[in-house]
């Protein structure tokens, strides 16, 4: 088939070359032509492809074998760029020197294999290959020792050509000022990271949190900055900045910028793309807070693409702050730390502000994902892609304040896990009607309650759904509900919550409680708000197999490997289901979601690896 197929193409290459020559060309028009062109060209690289995989690898073309090279090296983000604890980190890009003379040749010349320089791996040869080629200098950031005063000899003739500089102060091993070295202009600098060796709580006296003259301050081209301990710098620096990342600044009360010296920073870089604040930032407490902006002062960061806050330590100081911006339809928000949780009816403790018609972020949410869980130290609060992930051991006071802010008349998915002991803090009946209430256009409701101690939560939750009266209160008995439920027929001020839903999703141990989940669907079917799917996970205590039951009264649901009083007792009651659902689908012990799975998907994003990675010297 092979050999057939060869002489196909000789075949049909040796024909078109015989029409060509025979002036079959002449009667093609101009596009005919340039169609044909396009395809002959097409066929050409496909041929050259085919030649070049069958070359030995010391015989490859230089250009073809040196855009191959280039690509093995790893990709390391300009902007806060992992740090590498691997001392031999480059080990597997240097063995390429040694496959043969040709690569070796090749890579030893060639400038763009060598602009990676790094203080721990040959950073003298590194500069003189690279030759005049830009470079990325990494200075003790990565742990493979410090760097020296010769080594700065060396690179300060070269910092015309700096493209990204990375540095860690705790690495320094000169007697000199650091940087004092850096006493030139860097016109190229794109890209700036310094880690300081001081800590957040240390505070020599004035100045001392002030970073130091670098480049003489000229930096023109400087667009992404990272910047630990240090809160303030000299006058002029960091303007236009596309990325900033704060880190660990100084504790010191009055240290910190305040909210006013920091929005007119904001405002010199008004294309700013990614915010990153960790432990950093405007959190001077109130009295602190001098001067005080203007109420109606905001800064337009239309280019904001994220906007990450942790560790403010007060909700009233982020809240402060997000008062003053205005944000985008698309710009990602992540706020997350230690927060005082109060149980405080007067106190909603919301760090969204009172008015927030400028974060345009909060408007048009689609999906809402809620994990309450009083194990979680702290709050987690995400708003990206029309997602609101909120997770934490709430209360629902502070629960409602952030909702009262944010618009949820557009969801239509609502997750919910709720871990917390009841006891503690309490969500009754009520409570989740009054969040129900909130997503008048909800379609899918999904419970994950595997593992939960309290398995009342699933009933509760879905207790808020009947169809009952409005003034239902928190010391309503959820059985009760059932009961009663027929009886507000007759009873005006009953109210249809949620009359989109049609379809309800339930992870539970050892079993949901499927004649309450019946009930439900019987009383939605009543008030005209029919379920449309029940698709329920649970952990049972006799293994089954999967089921996926339709409305067909014919199917009935098989348990063929359960002991027959336990598959009795299971078939009558998803056969109640099945009255009242028109798709049931259960599913026996199988395709549990993972705690990984309900947490925000840039939980683990670059501010938490970096801090922590900061913190470790």
């Amino acid at each position: 088939m092979q050999n057939s197929q060869n002489f196909s193409v000789q075949h049909l290459v040796d024909e078109l070359v015989g029409t060509l020559k025979s002036g079959g060309h002449q009667y093609l028009t101009e596009a005919e032509i340039v169609k044909i062109e396009r395809k002959l060209q097409i066929s050409i690289s496909i041929l050259r492809g085919s030649r070049n995989s069958l070359q030995k690898i010391h015989q490859l073309p230089r250009e073809i074998l040196t855009m191959t090279l280039l690509d093995v090296q790893q990709a390391i983000p300009s902007f806060i760029p992992e740090r590498e604890e691997n001392p031999f980190f480059h080990s597997e890009w240097m063995s390429l020197l040694h496959v043969c003379r040709h690569w070796r040749g090749i890579m030893a010349t060639c400038p763009m294999f060598w602009t990676r320089v790094d203080s721990g791996l040959m950073p003298e040869k590194f500069l003189q290959r690279s030759q005049s080629a830009d470079i990325d200098v990494y200075l003790g950031y990565n742990q493979r020792g410090p760097f020296t005063s010769e080594l700065m000899d060396k690179l300060v003739p070269n910092i015309g050509r700096l493209r990204e500089l990375h540095l860690d102060e705790s690495e320094w091993d000169g007697t000199t000022d650091l940087f004092a070295q850096f006493n030139v202009s860097a016109p190229k600098l794109g890209s700036m990271t310094v880690i300081s060796n001081k800590s957040p709580f240390h505070f020599a006296g004035p100045g001392t949190d002030v970073l130091p003259s670098i480049f003489n301050g000229e930096m023109p081209s400087l667009k992404m900055l990272l910047l630990t301990y240090y809160t303030r710098w000299p006058s002029g620096y960091f303007k236009n900045l596309t990325h900033l990342c704060l880190l660990d600044q100084c504790k010191q009360i009055n240290s910190r910028p305040s909210t006013s010296e920091f929005l007119d920073f904001l405002e010199m870089s008004p294309q700013l793309e990614d915010l990153f604040m960790g432990r950093a930032g405007p959190t001077r407490p109130k009295d602190h807070d001098l001067p005080v902006p203007s109420p109606d002062r905001k800064v337009h960061l239309d280019s904001l693409r994220r906007l990450d806050l942790e560790g403010w330590g007060s909700k009233d100081v982020i809240s402060r702050f997000l008062s003053h911006l205005s944000l985008n339809p698309f710009t990602k928000l992540h706020i997350w730390g230690m927060y005082p949780t109060t149980t405080n009816e007067s106190e909603t403790g919301c760090f969204i502000p009172n008015d927030s018609s400028s974060l345009l972020n909060l408007r048009n949410i689609k999906e809402f994902w809620l994990i309450r869980d009083e194990y979680i130290p702290g709050h987690h609060f995400s708003l990206q892609d029309s997602k609101l992930f909120i997770r934490g051991s709430l209360t629902y006071q502070e629960l409602e304040g952030i909702l009262d802010h944010c618009d949820l008349d557009q969801v239509e998915d609502f997750l919910v896990r709720d871990c917390v002991d009841p006891s503690v803090y309490p969500f009754a009946v009520q409570k989740w009607r009054n969040i129900f209430r909130k997503m008048p256009n909800l379609t899918k409701l999904s419970l994950l309650q595997v593992g939960v101690p309290h398995s009342m939560m699933t009933r509760m939750i879905l207790s808020a759904l009947f169809t009952g009266s409005a003034d239902l209160d928190d010391s309503s008995d959820i059985d009760a509900v059932l009961k009663d439920d027929a009886l507000q027929d007759s009873n005006p001020g009953f109210e249809l919550l949620s009359p989109s839903l049609s379809t309800i999703y339930i992870e539970q141990d050892p079993t949901p409680p499927v004649l309450f989940i019946s009930g439900l669907a019987d009383a939605r079917a009543r008030r005209g708000l029919p379920l449309q799917k029940l698709h329920l996970v649970y952990k049972s205590l006799t293994p089954a197999a999967p089921f996926h039951g339709q409305s067909d009264p014919g199917s009935e649901p098989s348990f063929p490997d359960a002991e027959e009083d336990f598959n009795e007792v299971i078939q009558k009651e998803f056969s109640i289901l099945r009255e009242h659902i028109k798709d049931v689908v259960v599913d026996d012990d199988s395709d549990f979601m993972t705690v990984f799975e309900l947490l925000d998907p840039e939980y683990g994003n670059w501010i938490y690896f970096t801090s922590h990675r900061n913190q470790r010297r």
